[in-house]
């Protein structure tokens, strides 16, 4: 019987009273964490912000509604994790998660060598206790409920951001600079809105015929604003998200289809006048210079300049995630001619901040869940199980280009509670799998 449960995909629509309370404690604490109800007054000053000021954003400590809302995430999820210690080695983070465990450990260890111990130690802090908030968080909410924390959360996100530029008279659509930021920077609001459209698809076989047009309005919301933000990179990798995933569901025929459509959309674009093809590329850049493209919006001479001080601390870096001191966002920003904070790739932050070491460890506990995800799908196709998958892809891909990794928001807290809960969230352990004929696996 224990076995035929591993097998089972949970059918159920709804979520208990415990974990709607969880969802909505959890949306309240992030929001005070992350989130600026003022954000888009003041997003020009904030863009075009001079390294001193950038340093004394930095090296302060945050509000202290930030810090209380850390402490609460802290006691619940160590009170939540505590309960469940005796429930089974399937239940335990810490047993299933040793990788990612070192992780968190090797980022504490490297206060002994960074260059700003007291700013190492408070970004660890800071994980750490996202890693505790999120460890419990896949304990309570499970497999399903991740999925509608990130669906509710991030259309939450959304529909108060609009409400608050609206308010502030902040809310342009159709002037060509205007990016939509909300609550948060537009880059960060675009994150949101890929994991609402990638959550949004895992929940569509399960939303009440009642709730369809609300989930209808929250996945339009989600497409409209994600343009509305012109980011590029998580455009592109939502994209890539989304299509990942309903490959899982098409058949080859309906594969080809769609693949046709998409090569037919692609030749009919080479067909339009140049003035429309001017319009829209002036839209998407946002009032960025044409040659944003050949260097990514700048980003590669800033990526040249951070793997040279990579090459001065090539194991060890500099310290978690506190490689942008004072001194160094001083000589970086002088040298690449704008004010920059961290090195916009996540790969090469590891590396400043970790070394080698870290970013092996990081990106083995990736491999790892990918690879036991992947398994459990293939013998159980569970919609939520493809979910995951294809959030690894967005994540993954928006590394390249971004500082995803190591946000305080809510796509980054999905991932890190199925990092956590990922032995829990996959039905068959790789581990114990034994292959089935096909006939069997047809037939389950």
């Amino acid at each position: 019987m224990r076995r035929h449960e591993r097998f089972t995909v949970d059918n159920s629509r709804g979520l208990s009273m415990r974990q709607c309370v969880a969802i909505g404690i959890l949306f309240i604490v992030m929001l005070v964490t992350g989130h600026d109800l003022t954000y888009s007054a003041h997003s020009d000053e904030i863009k075009y912000m001079s390294s001193s000021q950038l340093v004394d954003l930095v090296v302060t400590g945050g509000s202290i509604t930030r810090r209380v809302s850390f402490v609460v995430l802290l006691i619940g999820g160590v009170l939540v994790l505590a309960g469940a210690w005796n429930d089974g080695p399937r239940s335990s983070a810490l047993r299933n998660n040793v990788v990612l465990a070192c992780f968190v450990g090797f980022t504490f260890l490297s206060v002994s060598w960074s260059s700003d111990p007291g700013l190492t130690f408070r970004r660890a802090s800071e994980y750490f206790i996202v890693c505790v908030g999120a460890a419990a968080a896949g304990r309570i909410l499970g497999l399903r409920g991740i999925v509608w924390l990130g669906f509710l959360g991030s259309t939450g996100y959304l529909l108060i951001g609009l409400i608050s530029e609206m308010v502030l008279g902040t809310f342009h659509p159709f002037s060509l600079d205007y990016r939509f930021c909300g609550t948060l920077h537009p880059n960060h609001q675009a994150w949101n809105c890929g994991l609402l459209l990638i959550s949004g698809s895992a929940l569509l076989p399960r939303i009440r015929r009642f709730w369809r047009p609300a989930y209808f309005m929250a996945m339009t919301l989600g497409v409209v604003c994600l343009f509305l933000t012109k980011s590029r990179t998580s455009l592109l990798c939502g994209v890539l998200a989304l299509v990942y995933y309903w490959a899982g569901e098409l058949r080859p025929k309906q594969l080809l289809a769609t693949g046709t459509l998409l090569v037919g959309s692609l030749l009919a674009a080479t067909f339009l006048p140049s003035k429309t093809v001017s319009q829209l590329d002036g839209m998407l850049l946002a009032g960025r210079d044409t040659d944003s493209y050949e260097n990514f919006s700048g980003r590669l001479p800033l990526w040249n300049l951070a793997m040279e001080y990579v090459g001065e601390r090539p194991l060890a870096g500099y310290g978690f995630n506190s490689f942008w001191t004072p001194d160094h966002i001083r000589e970086v920003s002088a040298e690449v001619e704008w004010t920059v904070s961290h090195s916009h790739n996540d790969y090469i932050e590891l590396m400043l901040g970790l070394g080698a070491i870290g970013l092996s460890l990081y990106l083995s506990q990736l491999c790892r869940t990918w690879w036991l995800l992947r398994r459990s799908y293939e013998r159980t196709r569970n919609p939520f199980v493809r979910f995951y998958l294809a959030l690894l892809v967005f994540y993954l891909a928006c590394m390249f280009t971004e500082a995803i990794a190591f946000d305080v928001g809510l796509p980054t807290f999905c991932l890190l509670s199925m990092l956590w809960s990922r032995k829990q969230f996959a039905p068959v352990p790789a581990e114990r799998m034994i292959p089935a004929p096909r006939p069997m696996q047809a037939y389950q």
